[in-house]
């Protein structure tokens, strides 16, 4: 075949060429739109804090992490609070619930909580007394009505640019989040988190 033959035909072709370029983009742009509802509608939040005690040097105010992962899907919930120390992990808490509704004006999820699990890699001396009590005090919420309500609040989302800030409720305090995983949570079981309003002494960061 010529040259002037594979030009003449590629001139004979080009509107099904283009037709075919248009349905791919438009292929695409469908999968693009459909992950972005999709994780606006069942979303991820993984937030990590750096804990801080009264007379900490400052070298270790990076050794100890609270991180905390909601995940959402289906109308259920995941949450996960875990303590992290010189990067490796050693106490978690999980509970697991169901999304009870959806403010759509605000962007708040309505979460019930209504069964746990624990795993401890440590004695409960080594771990830090704020630990320990946010441990009582979803025990104690646990025991009372048997669930454990929190509200949600999604102040900012940018999918794109993987980031959120969320409100837990009770506490109130905010969270600077990422929407994917870290990268050691990657191989793990689904997980999520947590309060940061059970604690004291933390700053929050993403």
């Amino acid at each position: 075949m010529t040259e002037s033959t594979l030009r003449r035909r590629l001139r004979q072709n080009r509107i099904w060429i283009l037709l075919l370029l248009l349905l791919l983009l438009f292929a695409a742009g469908i999968i693009w739109a459909d992950t972005l509802i999709s994780k606006r509608l069942s979303p991820n939040f993984n937030c990590e804090a750096s804990l801080i005690r009264p007379g900490m040097a400052v070298d270790q105010a990076n050794t100890e992490k609270l991180r905390l992962r909601i995940a959402t899907e289906n109308g259920h919930a995941r949450l996960r609070v875990s303590y992290r120390h010189d990067s490796e992990p050693w106490a978690s808490i999980e509970l697991t619930g169901s999304i009870k509704g959806l403010e759509p004006g605000s962007l708040s999820y309505l979460i019930s909580l209504e069964q746990r699990q624990e795993k401890l890699q440590v004695d409960e001396a080594e771990l830090p007394p704020y630990l320990l009590a946010m441990r009582d005090s979803i025990n104690k919420a646990l025991a009372q009505p048997g669930k454990l309500d929190l509200r949600l609040h999604v102040l900012e989302m940018d999918i794109l640019a993987d980031y959120a800030l969320i409100q837990v409720t009770p506490g109130d305090h905010l969270w600077a989040c990422r929407m994917s995983e870290f990268e050691e949570d990657k191989a793990q079981e689904p997980l999520l988190s947590l309060i940061s309003g059970l604690f004291d002494g933390a700053v929050f960061g993403g």
